[in-house]
């Protein structure tokens, strides 16, 4: 009796070992690894790193008040215009520089100069980047 018992206790064993070590494997097949490509940026191009047109920003003004410099970043960035502070987060106190551009054409940032004088009641200037 105690061979039947051990036999079935034997083969069940195997069967779950089987089912749970061996059976995945054969069933999952050749798995594929798939590495991601990442483009990397050289710091200093072929050509010397020699830029064919100057970039242009408009330094709107320096402000300690940091609400106030919230105030107009958020104001413009929802006009469309590309607005930047150094430093990135405005602390109360300290001096927070408000950037608008960068712009390949001088020109255009001249002609929206004005707009930008009157939307942020700031006297702006064009400042090469």
């Amino acid at each position: 009796m105690a061979t039947k018992c051990n036999n079935r206790l034997v083969g069940t064993t195997v069967l779950i070992t089987f089912s749970i070590i061996i059976l995945p494997i054969m069933l999952n097949g050749k798995k594929k690894y798939y590495q991601e490509e990442v483009a990397a940026i050289p710091l200093v191009s072929k050509t010397g790193n020699a830029l064919k047109e100057q970039m242009w920003v408009v330094q709107l003004g320096a402000l300690k008040n940091a609400d106030k410099v919230s105030k107009i970043v958020s104001k413009l960035r929802l006009l469309g215009y590309q607005v930047y502070t150094l430093p990135t987060d405005p602390i109360q106190g300290q001096i927070t520089r408000i950037f608008v551009g960068p712009y390949a054409s001088k020109q255009k940032l001249q002609s929206v100069l004005s707009e930008l004088n009157q939307l942020s009641a700031l006297n702006g200037q064009l400042r090469p980047l």
